[in-house]
C-alpha cells in the first residue's frame, strides 16, 4: 500500500502511539491512531479509487470506515 519512503513514516507513528499506550497516556494514544488511520484513509481513496467498488462488496465499505474513524 505504502510506498518504501513512506514505511519509516508509518512505523514512526505506530512507535510513537505505542509509546503512549505503555506510559497510559489514553487520551494521546487515542489521538495519535485517529490521526493515523484517517491517514490511512485518505492514502487509499486516492491510491485505490478505483477498487472502490470491491472494497463495498464486502461487509465494512469505504464509506463505513471513515464514519468510523471520525467518531
Amino acid at each position: 500500500m505504502y510506498a518504501p519512503g513512506e514505511r519509516a513514516k508509518i512505523l514512526s507513528a505506530h512507535e510513537t502511539a505505542a509509546e503512549a499506550i505503555i506510559s497510559s497516556d489514553v487520551d494521546r494514544a487515542e489521538k495519535l491512531m485517529r490521526e493515523h488511520m484517517q491517514e490511512f484513509v485518505t492514502a487509499f481513496e486516492e491510491r485505490f479509487t478505483s477498487c472502490a467498488s470491491l472494497y463495498e462488496r464486502q461487509s465494512l465499505t469505504l464509506q463505513n470506515t471513515v464514519e468510523y474513524i471520525r467518531l
